[in-house]
C-alpha cells in the first residue's frame, strides 16, 4: 500500500519551474490530458527532420525506436502511417506512469454521462485507472435499509450488507462497462492534512473499503494509494502521473452550465499550484546547484532549514509561507503566472454570462434584467393604458421565455447522450442543480 505524498520541492530539479502546474486542494499534482500530450521542447529536443534515415529504416528497428518514445511523442506518433500508428497506440495507452483519473462516486451511482464534465470515449482505452475515493460511502447503498422495516436490527444489517455486497458488484461491472481495458487500478483515499481519514500510521480500511479491494474481479490488479501532506515514516512513495480526461463536447442549453464548471475547475487547479510553485522557487533558489541554508520568515519562528524539502513541509504544517514574495529570480515567472490567472479569470465571467442568464429565467429571478433588454424595452408616456399594456407583455413574454428555456434544458437531458442522468430529466440531479442555480464547480464570479 503506497503513500502518495504532494509534491516536494526538494529536488533534484531537471526542469524548469512550471507554471502550467495543477494541483487538487491537498496539494496532489494532476495534468490535464491536453498538457499530458503535448510536446515539451527541450535543448536535447529534435524534430524529425534531424532524424531523415528513420523513414529507411526496416520496421522492425522503426518499432524497436519508438518504444523508448515518451507519451507526447507517442501520442504525435498516433497520427502516422497505420503500422507505426498501431504500435504507437498500444505503447501510449500502457505508459506505465499514466494513471486516468476518474470520480469515484461517479462509478458508484452508476457513471453517467451527464454527471461528468470529461468524455467517456477515452476511458474505453485506458489500461490504467485511478479511481478518486474521497466521497465513496456505503450509506449510499444503504440509505433505505433501516432497522424500521425489519422486526429486529439484526435484520436490518443482513439486508444492508447485502445491499453493499451488491453495490459493490455493481461498482466493479461499471468500472468494467466504462474501461474495459483497464488491467490496473488506484483507489485513492486522502489521510490526515485536510483529509476526512487519520494520518497515513494511524489509518486502518474499514470493512467497506476492504470489501471493495477483495471483491475486484479477475484480470484486475488492485492498488490503494493513500494522499497526504507530509511523509511520514514507513510510507512507501508512489510517484504516479494523474491525468484528467479531456473534456466532452459541450453543447445546448445543459453544456452551457458544464463548460462553465469545467473552465472554473481548471481555473481551481491552476490557482491551487500557486503556494506549490512558491515554495518550490524557494527551495530552488537555496539549494538549486548550490547549498545556502535560511531561516524561516515569520520573525518569530526559530526554524532553519539545511536541506530541500524541509522548507515545504514546515510551510504546510504551520502556514509561514503565506504572503512572501517570490525570489527575485523567478518574479518574470510569477507575474506571468499572475498575468495568466487574470486572464483565465475574465474568461470564466464571460463563459459565465449565457448561463447566469438562463438560471435567472429558471428560477424566475430578475424580471428588471430582462425588460431592460431591447426587445422590451418601451418609453411609456403619461398613457396608463399603455403602461398596463406594456406591464402585460413584458409579463406573458418573460414566462414564454422562461418556459422556453426550462423545456429545452429538460428535453437535452433526456434526449442528448452526453448528458444521460440517471432519472428522468425533471427528478435528475442536473435539473435539480440549475434550477437552484449553482454551480458545482464554483460560483459566479460577480461582475
Amino acid at each position: 500500500m503506497p503513500c502518495r505524498a504532494v509534491p516536494n520541492p526538494g529536488g533534484p530539479w531537471t526542469k524548469p519551474l512550471d507554471v502550467n502546474l495543477h494541483c487538487t486542494f491537498y496539494g496532489e499534482t494532476v495534468i490535464p490530458f491536453a498538457l499530458y500530450v503535448k510536446p515539451i521542447p527541450t535543448e536535447s529536443s529534435y524534430s524529425y527532420s534531424a532524424f531523415p534515415q528513420f523513414c529507411r529504416l526496416p520496421v522492425e528497428l522503426q518499432l524497436r525506436i519508438i518504444h523508448f518514445c515518451d507519451s507526447s511523442t507517442l501520442f504525435q506518433l498516433m497520427q502516422t502511417t497505420s503500422y507505426i500508428r498501431s504500435e504507437a497506440k498500444k505503447l501510449f495507452w500502457s505508459y506505465p506512469d499514466a494513471w486516468y483519473c476518474v470520480d469515484g462516486t461517479w462509478l458508484q451511482r452508476g457513471a453517467f454521462t451527464g454527471d461528468v464534465h470529461h468524455g467517456t470515449d477515452l476511458l474505453t482505452c485506458v489500461e490504467q485507472l485511478n479511481v478518486d475515493m474521497e466521497s465513496v460511502r456505503c450509506e449510499y447503498w444503504i440509505k433505505h435499509h433501516s432497522s424500521e422495516f425489519h422486526e429486529n436490527v439484526a435484520d436490518a444489517r443482513a439486508v444492508a450488507l447485502q445491499e453493499v455486497d451488491q453495490g459493490i458488484r455493481d461498482f466493479w461491472r461499471t468500472v468494467q462497462r466504462r474501461c474495459p481495458r483497464a488491467t490496473r487500478v488506484v483507489l485513492s483515499i486522502t489521510v490526515g492534512d485536510g483529509g476526512c481519514r487519520p494520518t497515513f500510521s494511524a489509518f486502518e480500511f474499514s470493512a467497506f473499503e476492504k470489501s471493495i479491494v477483495h471483491m475486484c474481479p479477475a484480470g484486475i490488479t488492485v492498488f490503494v494509494s493513500l494522499l497526504q501532506g507530509a511523509l511520514e515514516a514507513g510510507a512507501t512513495i508512489w510517484r504516479g502521473l494523474i491525468v484528467l480526461p479531456p473534456p466532452k463536447e459541450f453543447r445546448g442549453p445543459v453544456g452551457w452550465g458544464q463548460r462553465y464548471q469545467y473552465k472554473w475547475q481548471l481555473y481551481y487547479y491552476q490557482e491551487s499550484a500557486a503556494r506549490i510553485l512558491l515554495n518550490e522557487a524557494i527551495e530552488r533558489q537555496h539549494f538549486h546547484e548550490r547549498h545556502e541554508p535560511f531561516n524561516c520568515f515569520v520573525p518569530k519562528c526559530s526554524a532553519r532549514f539545511n536541506l530541500p524539502g524541509e522548507w515545504a513541509q514546515h510551510a504546510r504544517h504551520t502556514g509561514h509561507d503565506q504572503g512572501i514574495a517570490p525570489p527575485d529570480t523567478f518574479k518574470p515567472l510569477f507575474d506571468q503566472h499572475k498575468r495568466k490567472m487574470e486572464l483565465l479569470k475574465e474568461e470564466l465571467q464571460v463563459a459565465g454570462l449565457p448561463i447566469h442568464r438562463a438560471w435567472n429565467l429558471i428560477k424566475g429571478h430578475e424580471r428588471e434584467e430582462i425588460s431592460e433588454d431591447p426587445i422590451l424595452r418601451y418609453e411609456p408616456e403619461d398613457d396608463e393604458d399603455q403602461a398596463s399594456i406594456y406591464y402585460l407583455e413584458s409579463e406573458v413574454l418573460f414566462y414564454r421565455m422562461k418556459h422556453d428555456a426550462e423545456l429545452a434544458f429538460l428535453y437535452q437531458i433526456d434526449h442528448d447522450p452526453l448528458y444521460a442522468q440517471r432519472k428522468p430529466a425533471r427528478k435528475s440531479a442536473l435539473w435539480i442543480q440549475y434550477q437552484g442555480g449553482q454551480c458545482a464547480c464554483g460560483p459566479y464570479f460577480e461582475q
